[in-house]
């Protein structure tokens, strides 16, 4: 329960008695502080740093932004889905940045206070939570500053829909130079001054009253400090942030713990170590304010840790009649088990590997149990289990249990589908683009040529592809032409919230910036906008995003991809597997046949956007009248990003659409069909035999779903080959049988 009064609006008229240790409290509905912009801000080299203690742990909420969704130049950090987040763009090509969404501190929205803290320098960015380095970045081109002209907000993420923070904030402090580890350790429970070296903004929020934050830094080289006007509902309270005055660990004892961070899990081991200036020091260790026995060296050293061991720690120091105490260091026990991550669900040939990963933290030895459709598969001691090779009794619904001697949890179930069908079962689109659009899968999902913008070629353009000819087109980075194929809005191309789906294509460009769509159904001017893309990045990779009904709140992105750009033919696949209610699946990526990201994907609901209001945010007008599937463009044919997309000349060719999930042998026969002169309808996974035996039996199996015949004699002699299936069009996968002789050799012959 918080105490305060509520204020909405710019008046304050109430009953907190200023003077400091309040903090603010943010609604989530629509409170923010926002401070003019000024230069200062957007400093490089950078450190931010503040107090949070939140709840809120679903969709983005901004903290501290100097940044505007969509507008690539600034910089922030914020919550996505309870986990802390930051980038610092000096523009889209020169980033601290995974064209994603950004760098992860890890989950923070646990209802107690965190030290959050963000640096940016030569060597890219850090990521601090509570004194302890959670992530770190490079730079992707060079680094500089950034030259945003956006205000700075406190407690929303502008431009992406509601993305209010709610809960408390304190002491935000904004410097023009990077702060390293001890120093970030050593200030954050520290109230600054305000004229500390480097410091050009710093909201102590210790007014408790009215309208406005204050800006109690006092950086004359940089000018005057602005103040922040509060909108809003928001409130002051006192603050709970464990802040003492001025220099609080001046002259004390540090104490660094192993390992680090709060938690330790029970059967680990745990030590504290007090750091002292040099002297003839004793020690003694408390903890909740009672000595420990026996606990006087400098080294305090635990083995197996238990439940007993949580609480707080100081280490006193004496030397005569000198006595100092050290700041409190908290150390809380995992016992029970507690889960990290749990299993994700897989789409996988036969024959081939895949593992079910799940993350748990708890109480040592853990012990795992793997359950399929109920029944258990194995025990282990760590927490993967390996499926290698994949066999078609793989398939069905799995559950991880882990135990300890503390107690027993079970994760959510998630399916594994064992696959082995022909490479055009359920392909709904299927354009070659060999000078027309039509569509050779059956479906009848034909293309036309679309144009918007004065200098758009008005006949479509068939030029030399990888097979045969493939379509270029334009987009111009000043918004006066707009070349792309339109699917319409087919049956085939609406994806349900579980309906899985795969998009592949050969493309090749060379003259481009930004993230144009290689083929979208949404409004890609921001990205938590619902639907669906799949785009170029400004440097030349390409990125997929999906986000459903609760735009920001339910987003998937990811652009760790490789660089495509170049002028020559590469080969992308997306395998799209969406999760039943509880599960997580995977998005995986590939290029040139090889597998380049797998990322879980929790989107929920559909990412459709057949049945929403039709609306663009491009300054440009368009012919269509309302969403449809685009080529080469968003779901609106007008995406140019003011300025900041365009690609001259790009081509596509053979442009394949499924509506399942393809697997890592799909998508390497297409790329080697593609290689070799053929069309991915022409594309055949090559025969490969896989024999698993058990107790006097072979399984045999194979993937991808061609017509073979299984053979079989009993020695290297010579002796014929015998059909295990005479008389039938192909042999059946799979097939058991019994090994009666001493050595058997079993071949696959795929017929004409």
């Amino acid at each position: 329960m918080l105490s305060g009064l509520l204020m909405t609006g710019s008046l304050f008229a109430g009953a907190v008695e200023p003077g400091p240790g309040h903090c603010l409290v943010f609604s989530g509905r629509d409170a923010v502080a926002t401070v003019p912009h000024r230069e200062a801000l957007n400093a490089y080299p950078l450190t931010v740093t503040l107090w949070m203690k939140s709840t809120q742990s679903d969709g983005a909420a901004g903290l501290v932004t100097k940044y505007v969704s969509g507008a690539h130049s600034g910089w922030q950090l914020y919550l996505r889905n309870g986990n802390l987040r930051a980038w610092y763009l000096v523009n889209y090509t020169n980033s601290v940045w995974d064209g994603a969404d950004g760098m992860d501190g890890g989950r923070v929205t646990d209802g107690q206070w965190h030290h959050l803290a963000f640096t940016v320098g030569a060597d890219g960015g850090r990521l601090y939570v509570d004194g302890i380095l959670r992530d770190a970045r490079s730079w992707t081109g060079p680094a500089g500053a950034t030259t945003a002209q956006h205000p700075l907000t406190l407690g929303e993420y502008p431009g992406t829909g509601p993305s209010f923070f709610r809960g408390q904030m304190d002491e935000v402090s904004i410097w023009n130079r990077r702060l390293g580890s001890p120093e970030i350790a050593d200030r954050r429970f520290r109230s600054l001054r305000g004229d500390e070296s480097g410091l050009i903004a710093y909201y102590r929020f210790d007014s408790g009253a009215g309208s406005v934050v204050v800006d109690s830094a006092h950086p004359l080289e940089v000018g005057t400090p602005a103040p922040g006007e509060l909108t809003g509902s928001f409130a002051w309270t006192r603050s709970g942030a464990p802040l003492l005055p001025e220099d609080p660990a001046e002259g004390l004892p540090r104490v660094v713990r192993q390992p680090a961070g709060p938690e330790v899990e029970a059967g680990l081991d745990l030590s504290l170590e007090a750091v002292m200036d040099d002297g003839d020091w004793t020690y003694q260790w408390t903890r909740d304010g009672v000595e420990i026995p026996g606990a006087l060296e400098r080294l305090l050293r635990f083995e197996a840790v238990g439940s007993g061991h949580s609480g707080e720690y100081r280490v006193v120091v004496r030397r005569g009649a000198e006595t100092r105490t050290s700041l409190p260091t908290a150390v809380r026990v995992i016992t029970r088990p507690q889960w990290v991550s749990g299993p994700v669900a897989a789409v996988v040939d036969p024959g081939g590997a895949t593992g079910l990963q799940a993350r748990a933290l708890g109480g040592r030895p853990m012990s795992w149990e793997w359950f399929r459709n109920g029944t258990r598969a194995a025990t282990l001691a760590a927490p993967g289990l390996s499926l290698d090779p994949v066999r078609f009794q793989d398939s069905g619904t799995w559950q991880a249990v882990v135990r300890n001697a503390f107690g027993s949890l079970t994760s959510a179930p998630v399916r594994v589908r064992v696959v082995a069908t022909a490479l055009t079962h359920d392909l709904v689109v299927h354009l070659p683009f060999d000078g027309d659009f039509q569509d050779r899968s059956g479906r009848g999902n034909h293309a036309r040529y679309a144009t918007n913008g004065p200098n758009a070629r008005p006949t479509p353009t068939f030029a030399p592809g990888l097979l045969g000819t493939a379509f270029e087109y334009t987009t111009r980075g000043n918004g006066t032409a707009f070349e792309y194929a339109t699917l319409g809005y087919p049956e085939d191309l609406r994806w349900d919230g579980t309906q899985d789906f795969s998009v592949s294509f050969w493309t090749s460009f060379q003259t481009q910036e930004g993230d144009l769509p290689f083929l979208s159904n949404k409004d890609w001017f921001r990205s938590h906008n619902a639907g669906w893309a799949i785009s170029m990045q400004g440097a030349g990779t390409f990125r997929v995003n999906l986000t459903g009904p609760r735009h920001g709140a339910d987003m998937f992105t990811t652009a760790r991809t490789p660089l495509l750009r170049g002028g020559r033919w590469r080969h992308v696949l997306v395998s799209v597997q969406r999760a039943l209610p509880g599960e997580r699946a995977w998005v995986i990526l590939y290029v040139d046949g090889a597998e380049v990201n797998r990322t879980p994907l929790y989107v929920e609901g559909t990412v459709d956007t057949a049945d929403l209001p039709f609306q663009h945010s491009s300054p440009r007008s368009t012919r269509q009248p309302g969403w449809a599937v685009n080529i080469g463009q968003d779901g609106t044919g007008v995406y140019f990003d003011q300025g900041g997309a365009s690609a001259l000349g790009a081509r596509m060719d053979d442009l394949g659409i499924w509506r399942r999930a393809l697997t890592a042998f799909e998508a390497s026969a297409i790329f080697q069909a593609g290689r070799d002169g053929l069309n991915l309808a022409q594309a055949r996974i090559a025969p490969q035999l896989f024999i698993v035996t058990d107790r006097g039996q072979a399984e045999l199996f194979w993937p991808g779903d061609p017509t073979v015949r299984l053979e079989t004699r009993g020695s290297l002699d010579g002796s014929p080959w015998m059909d295990l299936d005479p008389g039938t069009a192909s042999a059946s996968n799979p097939r058991t049988v019994d090994l009666t002789e001493p050595a058997a050799l079993f071949r696959l012959t795929e017929l004409p």
